[in-house]
């Protein structure tokens, strides 16, 4: 496992200390942890299969070879986010919180989640997942689980 970890940060020498998890955030004062992950997260219990998503990771099933959506992308255009960033006082600026995130629902992303008046799932981006439940059926060919940022 070695070497497959890389930060733009770190350093090439084995003693050296990776500073990525304090680094500071790009386009505010904070300096603490800055890295943050979408999640989509499905298990299958019984004849049930239960979706939870934050962020904009995916969830498709194919039943009877159609491509059916279990998740969706959770953008600050959309109004139940935008009215909880806005409130959290946060500002959407070209599709970005803040400027900078382009997504409303992450893990981590520690920078967007200070107000200490405020609930987890009232900061300007919560980890509050959506979570779906199917019933499946013979008819389920196979799951995808996927995300945008494979390299």
């Amino acid at each position: 496992i070695e070497g497959l970890i890389w930060s733009p940060r770190g350093s090439d020498s084995k003693n050296a200390e990776d500073d990525w998890t304090l680094e500071e955030g790009p386009h505010s004062d904070f300096d603490g942890p800055t890295c943050g992950s979408t999640a989509c997260v499905a298990l299958v219990r019984n004849n049930q299969l239960v979706v939870a998503n934050a962020g904009d990771s995916r969830c498709v099933i194919s039943r009877a070879g159609q491509a059916y959506n279990l998740s969706r992308d959770h953008k600050p255009e959309l109004v139940a986010e935008r009215e909880r960033i806005l409130k959290a006082g946060g500002f959407i600026r070209m599709g970005r919180i803040n400027g900078s995130l382009n997504l409303a629902r992450a893990i981590g992303d520690m920078e967007f989640k200070q107000n200490k008046f405020l609930p987890p799932e009232k900061q300007i981006v919560t980890s509050n997942p959506d979570i779906n439940v199917v019933e499946l059926c013979n008819e389920d060919d196979f799951l995808v689980l996927a995300c945008d940022g494979i390299c």
